[in-house]
C-alpha cells in the first residue's frame, strides 16, 4: 500500500513538469584557442582543458535563459586547492537558425 501511496506525489510532479517550458542540463568540455594571462599567486593558469555545464530554459522558439558556470576538469574543487579560471554566469539567448 505505501508504494502505490508514494507513487501519487511522482506522478502530480511529472505531470507539473510536462506543463513547464523546455528546461535542458548541457555538461560538456571545450578547448580554450586564446585567453589572457590568469594567475593564480603567481604561477601562470595554463589549462586549455575546460569544463562547461549550463542549465537553461527555453522561453520562445529563439529565446532562452539560464545559468552556466565554465572552469577547468584538472584544476581546483574537487581535484585539488589550486586556483583555476572559472566564470558564473546568468544569461538570455537569442538563436538565429542558419537552415
Amino acid at each position: 500500500m505505501k508504494n502505490k501511496i508514494a507513487i501519487i506525489p511522482m506522478l502530480l510532479v511529472l505531470g507539473a513538469c510536462s506543463t513547464l517550458p523546455p528546461t535542458y542540463l548541457k555538461v560538456g568540455t571545450g578547448y580554450k584557442l586564446n585567453e589572457t594571462k590568469v594567475f593564480d599567486e603567481g604561477e601562470q593558469v595554463n589549462d586549455p582543458i575546460t569544463a562547461r555545464f549550463e542549465l537553461g530554459v527555453g522561453v520562445s522558439e529563439s529565446i532562452t535563459i539560464g545559468y552556466a558556470h565554465r572552469s577547468q576538469w584538472r584544476r581546483g574543487f574537487p581535484v585539488d586547492g589550486r586556483g583555476e579560471y572559472n566564470v558564473d554566469e546568468v544569461f538570455i539567448d537569442y538563436t538565429i537558425k542558419l537552415n
